[in-house]
């Protein structure tokens, strides 16, 4: 499901691969692009499009034009009594 900024810009890490996929095809990239921004997302975790050093700025420019990268903030963190387990809630 697509959600969107307040200025309708993509929230890019609500996507699922396969969402991704089908939005960078939308603007006329080709599919392996789609692992290449998830790769750099949620692995390398950038904060902004232009941290994507092989991607070229044209693309970075039509990413920033589209989507947005919302950060995450934990609103609670419960910690196991028990054991060393720490869930966290976003």
């Amino acid at each position: 499901m697509l959600t969107f900024d307040d200025n309708g810009k993509i929230d890019i890490l609500a996507l699922l691969p396969s969402e991704l996929e089908s939005q960078i095809t939308q603007l006329g990239e080709k599919k392996f692009r789609a692992k290449q921004i998830f790769n750099w997302l949620h692995v390398k975790q950038v904060k902004s499009f232009d941290e994507m050093t092989d991607i070229s700025a044209q693309f970075r420019r039509k990413l920033d034009e589209s989507f947005c990268i919302k950060s995450l903030f934990a609103v609670k963190k419960l910690e196991s009594c028990t054991d060393n387990t720490v869930k966290y809630l976003y």
